[in-house]
């Protein structure tokens, strides 16, 4: 099964294994990721919870390698890097993450699309 989408879900598929009922179980759990808990993100930043903002980030990774989406996978990347430092950084963190859920909604919207149309 191959995926007709905007985005690049080839690795999903790679890791499904092309399996349509794999598929689907990975979409399912991406929106779901990206919808409970990305918001923990904005919790953690908040309180400058930075060793709890770069576990987030590092687990998150795996969560986003599925998205297709290389900037929301990139922006993840500079918040852990940030979070790493302990926040000790020129870039805006709170546009940073507000990037990471704008690239997230359009990604739950594609997934949406996908799995209304599967």
């Amino acid at each position: 099964m191959t995926l007709k989408s905007k985005l690049d879900f080839r690795y999903l598929e790679t890791m499904a294994a092309g399996d349509p009922k794999t598929i689907k179980t990975l979409l399912e759990g991406l929106r779901s990721e990206l919808r409970d808990d990305l918001p923990r993100a904005r919790l953690l930043l908040q309180a400058k919870d930075w060793a709890g903002l770069e576990r987030f980030c590092h687990h998150f990774k795996s969560t986003l390698s599925f998205s297709g989406h290389a900037a929301l996978v990139a922006a993840n990347e500079s918040l852990w890097k940030i979070a790493k430092q302990q926040g000790k950084s020129s870039t805006d963190t709170d546009a940073l993450l507000k990037k990471m859920e704008q690239y997230a909604n359009l990604v739950t919207q594609e997934v949406n699309r996908l799995l209304k149309n599967s």
